[in-house]
């Protein structure tokens, strides 16, 4: 095994939802109808059999969009989807610049072997998995951006409205910058052409994304699912009714986050009286519901009720999902029985089962995508020789520092355990001296705390004192700490998966995919 497990609540990184989640799934049991298991998977299986989806319109979709994004050699896996046996482990994200971080990756991996594992546990069926591009999502911001060799990279666009709809018009320059940082080694010049022939201009960022994944995970076979799609929305249409005329979701939804917030957890997605946007040339906005008329938010578009209705029929692809009601169109579409996600997508999906109930569409198990670090050969000869292991980097920067300076002193430089024996000092003069005057008790309480702040300038003195012995190695230690946590984060968060591939090429993703396994939370280190 060429990687370390590190237990969820070790990694003072990650959420407070997550830790609770790897911790005892038990806790969620009345929010989920399946646990994060095969003996889960098993059981969605079955529930997903009693709620299947228009299988013949997916293939229709999935065909359609792979020949006009001219992506050859997934016809089979196409069409398997029509079989009433076959399933999809999905995942989903925005498409973010060029790839986005690192656990942009790591989600994609998890879910391919989710679906590897699943076929194993369960050979009577087959298992798709699916990449579902968020492609909807307007937060340009969040999506704009890639960091490669701690270099970041943005691309700014003055379009607006769905990032999946905008095009690659304006990227050039972006993608230029990225390639001069990635280099001219023969990795580089791989990702280069896989770059430059999937952001040509001309492209929207929908097929950009999809090209790119099918480019670089060329060795693993998934598909690649763009929702916004008409025949997808024309199908969806009885429910985007329900919930733009009758904002259905609001009050499902705040009875779950009300429980969440019994458990001490924050609702994760703010629900709205309805969750849905409007899709026109003034962008994504909000539907509000206003004196009996339905308002597009910061634009001057207006609809009567019945001007509504004649809407939601004649172009139910203007209608865009929130973040509420997204998971109930995905799995309207997909033959899912497991969704791969991370602890805030986990998070917000966990307040939907009565959502999905209403709906009659099938909810899945909620498996948490693996989490991962990849540490270069140089760190580790440095944790090494500083006698520490990849564990300890984990640590809050203060308790590292002094547990680093305490493998280095004679003896620990904690002053604790004489502070407690003074304590009982105090207390033995204390109880004398009240034998013979109770009043002077308070006297000798008074005379000796400052004994208390005296050893703890002696041990300040002290740690200073050795801190300096040890300046260099400290120094090296906290530049390790910031390289894998950059401001306190994850690296996965921060660091592009090309930032690894330039030295490891393909063996990045073989050595992720070997680590993954999604259904032992835990977080995983890679070595190069």
């Amino acid at each position: 095994m060429d990687f370390q497990k590190i237990a969820f609540d070790k990694v003072n990184q990650l959420s407070h939802f997550d830790q609770l989640y790897a911790a005892d799934q038990q806790l969620f049991s009345s929010l989920l109808p399946y646990p994060a298991t095969m003996e889960g998977i098993a059981a969605s299986i079955e529930g997903r059999k009693n709620k299947d989806v228009n299988r013949e319109l997916l293939v229709e979709i999935l065909t359609d969009q792979y020949k006009t994004n001219v992506i050859d050699g997934r016809d089979e896996l196409i069409k398997s989807l029509s079989d009433k046996n076959t399933f999809t482990i999905v995942t989903a994200h925005q498409p973010y610049l060029f790839g986005g971080p690192l656990y942009f990756i790591l989600k994609i991996l998890s879910t391919v072997k989710l679906a590897e594992q699943s076929k194993t546990a369960f050979p009577d069926y087959n298992f798709v998995p699916v990449f579902y591009i968020g492609g909807e999502d307007h937060d340009i911001d969040e999506s704009n951006n890639v960091t490669v060799f701690n270099k970041k990279v943005v691309w700014n666009t003055d379009q607006t409205g769905p990032i999946g709809r905008m095009t690659t018009q304006d990227i050039t320059a972006s993608l230029e910058e990225i390639i001069t940082i990635l280099g001219n080694s023969e990795n580089a010049l791989k990702l280069a052409e896989d770059l430059r022939a999937c952001y040509v201009a001309g492209n929207d960022i929908n097929h950009a994304i999809t090209c790119f994944i099918h480019n670089v995970l060329a060795d693993f076979q998934l598909l690649v699912l763009n929702a916004d799609d008409l025949k997808a929305k024309q199908s969806f249409k009885s429910i985007i009714r329900d919930e733009v005329l009758n904002g259905v979701a609001e009050a499902l939804v705040t009875s779950q986050q009300e429980e969440l917030k019994k458990m001490g957890l924050k609702p994760q997605a703010f629900v709205r009286p309805i969750n849905f946007f409007y899709l026109s040339a003034e962008g994504r906005n909000r539907i509000i519901k206003k004196d009996g008329n339905f308002l597009i938010n910061n634009t001057e578009i207006k609809f009567t009720v019945s001007e509504m209705e004649r809407e939601l029929d004649d172009h139910p692809e203007r209608f865009s999902p929130n973040v509420i009601m997204r998971p109930i169109y995905q799995e309207f579409l997909l033959p899912s029985v497991a969704f791969v996600g991370g602890g805030g997508e986990l998070a917000y999906w966990i307040d939907r089962k009565p959502l999905f109930e209403y709906f009659d569409v099938h909810m899945p198990v909620l498996v948490r995508r693996d989490s991962m670090m990849i540490v270069d050969k140089g760190s580790m000869k440095k944790l090494g020789k500083l006698q520490l292991k990849i564990q300890d980097l984990f640590k809050d920067a203060h308790d590292l520092k002094t547990y680093f300076l305490n493998m280095h002193a004679e003896s620990a430089i904690s002053f604790n355990e004489e502070n407690q024996e003074l304590a009982e000092l105090i207390k033995k003069m204390q109880e004398k001296v009240a034998s013979i005057d109770p009043t002077l008790s308070g006297f000798v309480g008074s005379e000796t705390s400052s004994f208390f702040k005296t050893i703890e300038h002696i041990e300040a003195r002290v740690k200073k004192s050795l801190s300096s012995k040890h300046d260099i190695e400290l120094q090296q230690l906290h530049t390790l700490q910031q390289k894998f946590f950059p401001a306190n984060s994850l690296q996965e968060r921060n660091e592009s998966f090309m930032s690894f591939y330039i030295k490891m090429g393909n063996s990045l993703f073989e050595k992720i995919y070997n680590a993954s396994n999604p259904l032992d939370i835990s977080f995983k280190v890679i070595e190069e």
